[in-house]
């Protein structure tokens, strides 16, 4: 697999600068180590040795279609736990942490990238031997299940796309921009942030719409990972992630994969979403979502689009009910 050839992670380059006061949020300074957190079902290990090391992953239940789930950037299988109680009542539900977060082996020589992991979970596939798959990715994650369904299509039955990573054609001033600013761009957006009020401000300006217990629940257990400095091992491979995509600010080969996915895919995004589409250059404006997601599904003729109203980034923890029942509709057609 080329190593140059997938777009720029703006994601987290294009921070808004949007200040809504401080947001109030109770919570208690603990030290936790990712192996602590416990994701509230029994995890494995799979060994692909080399450069990815142990994948973790959660498997359950049981079907006629096993369920991949694929994390965003930063994240672990955990964000998913709403959607593994839901699914494997009927199927065969598995979520996995990619190599280099969570629970998986962090190996500091790894140099991860988006090629990197649909490689690495492409052999996850097939060392478990993996049929009559849906394919079901969050933001980064949704970049990586696009690639990952494409290479895989002979056992692909269905993919599932939530506010997926890599399907914007970015104009030529945002591609100037990033290749002129790229050393200022990386330095900014590899910088880890140990401020926790200022973590819990950026968490509600930029990616959560619906405020929940669950929300604030994931949100209080995040800033235990950046109080406790494991957030360093996060950055280690997120920061390594963005410097490949900026990289590659203009390549679109995840756009030309979705085009020719020839089973039935869904793009799921919520209206409020302030990260995907991606500002952009020069006057930094953001696309209406629904517009966007009408334009991007209209390349594929078995793709559909679903948006859910007052959500952000992550339907996965702020809209679970609707997002599950969504997921399950397009399954039970497909």
């Amino acid at each position: 697999m080329k190593k140059r050839f997938f777009v720029v992670s703006l994601f987290m380059i294009m921070i808004l600068s949007i200040s809504c006061g401080g947001i109030e949020l109770k919570y208690t300074k603990k030290k936790i180590t990712l192996q602590d957190i416990d994701y509230g079902f029994n995890v494995k290990h799979a060994d692909l040795g080399g450069q990815i090391g142990k994948i973790a992953y959660i498997d359950e239940g049981s079907g006629d279609k096993t369920l991949l789930f694929i994390h965003g950037i930063g994240n672990y299988a955990k964000y998913f736990y709403y959607q593994i109680k839901h699914f494997m009542k009927k199927y065969r539900v598995i979520a996995i942490d990619m190599p280099g977060y969570g629970k998986s082996s962090i190996i500091p020589e790894t140099r991860y990238s988006m090629p990197f992991h649909i490689s690495a979970v492409r052999k996850f596939i097939k060392k478990l031997n993996l049929k009559n798959l849906v394919i079901i990715g969050h933001s980064y994650g949704g970049g990586v299940a696009v690639g990952t369904s494409y290479y895989n299509k002979k056992i692909v039955k269905n993919a599932v796309f939530i506010a997926p990573l890599g399907l914007q054609k970015f104009n030529r001033a945002t591609i100037d921009y990033v290749k002129q600013n790229y050393q200022s761009l990386v330095a900014q957006r590899t910088k880890v942030n140990y401020n926790l009020d200022d973590f819990i401000n950026k968490w509600h300006e930029q990616y959560i719409t619906r405020r929940t217990k669950i929300t604030d629940d994931f949100l209080r257990e995040y800033l235990n990972i950046i109080y406790s400095r494991e957030i360093d091992k996060i950055a280690g491979t997120k920061n390594k992630v963005i410097r490949t995509g900026m990289k590659n600010t203009a390549n679109f080969q995840l756009r030309t994969m979705f085009k020719r996915m020839p089973f039935p895919v869904l793009i799921i995004s919520g209206d409020n979403d302030k990260a995907i589409p991606m500002r952009e250059a020069p006057q930094w404006t953001q696309e209406n979502p629904e517009s966007f997601w009408r334009k991007i599904a209209g390349l594929n003729p078995k793709a559909k689009y679903k948006i859910i109203k007052n959500c952000g980034h992550i339907p996965v923890i702020e809209a679970p009910d609707t997002l599950n029942e969504i997921i399950e509709k397009f399954l039970v057609n497909n």
